[in-house]
């Protein structure tokens, strides 16, 4: 099944940072301008209100999926209303903290954009992931084993409350994306049984047992558990989209010729893994749960980019 309906990404800036958050319109048969914007602002409004004093909202961005350039972005009037949390924040102090005169009112602004707070998301069993909430006040990421201080937060938990409803509102409208369970063909990994070089093309193809598509698959396939003879050479994992399914010799089979295969050395290629289809469909958010802080980098690297990255050398043939 073809992901369908619409994206929205919202933008803050933390300083030097920006935060990117993207979110999921699980309907196709509305209006975007008078179904999904209103929505998308009012998500995005009680989202920066988790965020810390500091925050500055900068636009959201509605994008049709499957559509190329059909978009719209958001109004400056509309992201002029958008307010983020107070300076300072209420806290819960035990009696000890009391008694040694610390006060309640603890500083709110925000903490950097690689921390963050992670919040658990399901929707089934197979179905589930996670998403990392930047910007929040520096107050919850403290050192704590037990994951971020929301029980000494009662008002930020409160606000984390109100936007997971707003997620779990509807199981029709907000959706997150993931993968379909590849446990049935046409998902169902196969044995690749040889690479087959096109010259015309300068492309690879897996030859395999033929895939069924079904009507408006996005026709990708992922390559696993390849072995190459060196480490020097370029591993060929990863998914990729078909250019072109020509016939195979081997009864059953057809190759699959991969785009951006070109500086695969198929030649070097020990033993052969599998090819699985890759599809993603659209889920509702069933529980929403603040889980721990975190220092992974998070921020996005649109204002400020990161730093070189040694690179392993590789050779393709």
């Amino acid at each position: 099944m073809a992901v369908s309906g619409f994206k929205v990404r919202m933008l803050w800036q933390d300083g030097p940072l920006a935060i990117a958050e993207n979110y999921y319109w699980n309907a196709t048969s509305v209006d975007p301008y008078v179904d999904v914007y209103p929505a998308a602002l009012a998500l995005m409004k009680a989202r920066s209100l988790m965020m810390g004093a500091g925050i500055v909202p900068i636009s959201f961005r509605i994008s049709q999926l499957g559509s190329f350039r059909a978009y719209i972005v958001s109004s400056p009037a509309d992201i002029g209303e958008i307010l983020v949390g107070n300076l300072l924040v209420a806290v819960s102090l035990s009696k000890a903290e009391k008694d040694a005169g610390i006060s309640n009112q603890q500083d709110g602004s925000a903490d950097q954009a690689p921390v963050a707070i992670q919040a658990t998301f399901d929707s089934t069993l197979l179905q589930h992931g996670r998403i990392f909430l930047a910007g929040c006040p520096d107050v919850l990421s403290r050192e704590n084993p037990a994951g971020p201080w929301v029980v000494g937060v009662p008002s930020w938990l409160a606000l984390f409350n109100k936007w997971a409803a707003i997620l779990q509102a509807n199981t029709s409208k907000w959706a997150f994306k993931a993968r379909t369970p590849p446990t049935v063909a046409p998902w169902a990994p196969v044995a690749v049984a040889a690479l087959q070089f096109d010259a015309t093309t300068g492309l690879w193809g897996v030859d395999c047992p033929t895939f069924t598509f079904p009507p408006g698959y996005n026709q990708e396939l992922q390559i696993r558990h390849f072995k190459m003879t060196s480490k020097a050479y370029i591993p060929v994992q990863g998914i990729y989209q078909i250019n072109a399914v020509l016939a195979s010799s081997i009864v059953g089979n057809n190759i699959y010729q991969l785009r951006g295969t070109q500086n695969w050395a198929g030649t070097q290629v020990l033993y052969f893994g599998t090819a699985q289809g890759v599809d993603y469909s659209l889920y509702p958010f069933r529980n929403l749960t603040p889980f721990r802080e975190t220092t992974h980098k998070r921020g996005n690297r649109q204002l400020a980019f990161p730093g070189r990255r040694r690179v392993v050398q590789r050779v393709s043939a």
